[in-house]
C-alpha cells in the first residue's frame, strides 16, 4: 500500500498486488464550519450540564439532556441526516451492551441521537484529560480503561454497576481510525 519506488520495483517484480491510494485534499469552507460548530456543541453541552449538576439535577437526568443535545443539535450542526428503520428497536430490551466501529467524533455524535439516554460510554483513560470531551465524558459517569493496566477488576466492577442500575454501555473495541479522531 503506497509504496515507495524501490518497494514498488520489488513489489512487481515479485508479482505482488500493490494498491496506490491518495488523500482527499483539504476540507471545504462548509465542512471545517460544520466541525466548528459541532465542537462548540460539546463544549455548550458542557457546559449546560455543569450548570445543571449545580442546580441539582440528578447525574442520569443531566446525562440523558446532554446525550439528546449532542444527537440532536451536535449531529444537525455537523449536517447528518437520519432515516433510521426500527428505531424502536434501540430502546427496546435494555440494558444492553452497545458495540460499534467508532471512526471519529461524528460516530459519538449518531449513538447519541440513535440511543438517546441511559447509555454510559467505555473509553480510553486518555480521554478523561481530553480539553474538548474529557469535562463532558467526566460528567457522564464514562468508564475510563487504561489499556496497560492488566488488572481491569475495578473497570469490570464499573461496568457491572452500570448494567444493574438499569443504563447500556456503549463501547468501540477497536477504538477510532481517523487522523482527527
Amino acid at each position: 500500500v503506497n509504496a515507495s519506488d524501490k518497494l514498488g520495483v520489488h513489489a512487481r517484480s515479485m508479482q505482488w498486488t500493490q494498491l496506490q491510494f491518495h488523500t482527499r485534499g483539504l476540507p471545504d469552507a462548509e465542512s471545517v464550519t460544520r466541525t466548528l460548530l459541532a465542537a462548540q456543541t460539546l463544549l455548550a453541552t458542557t457546559a449546560l450540564g455543569m450548570i445543571g449538576r449545580r442546580l441539582g439535577v440528578g447525574a442520569n437526568r443531566n446525562a440523558n439532556r446532554m446525550t439528546q443535545l449532542i444527537g440532536d443539535v451536535g449531529a444537525g450542526v455537523a449536517g447528518l441526516e437520519f432515516d433510521v428503520e426500527g428505531r424502536k428497536h434501540l430502546q427496546q430490551k435494555r440494558p444492553a451492551i452497545f458495540i460499534f466501529n467508532h471512526q471519529s467524533l461524528l460516530d459519538s455524535m449518531v449513538l447519541a441521537h440513535l440511543l438517546r439516554k441511559d447509555v454510559v460510554a467505555f473509553c480510553k483513560q486518555e480521554m478523561a484529560s481530553n480539553p474538548l470531551v474529557g469535562p463532558l465524558l467526566r460528567q457522564m459517569d464514562t468508564v475510563f480503561v487504561d489499556r496497560d493496566s492488566k488488572d481491569q477488576a475495578a473497570v469490570l466492577q464499573q461496568a457491572l454497576e452500570v448494567l444493574a442500575s438499569g443504563r447500556s454501555l456503549v463501547i468501540a473495541p477497536e477504538g477510532t481510525r481517523s487522523v482527527l479522531g
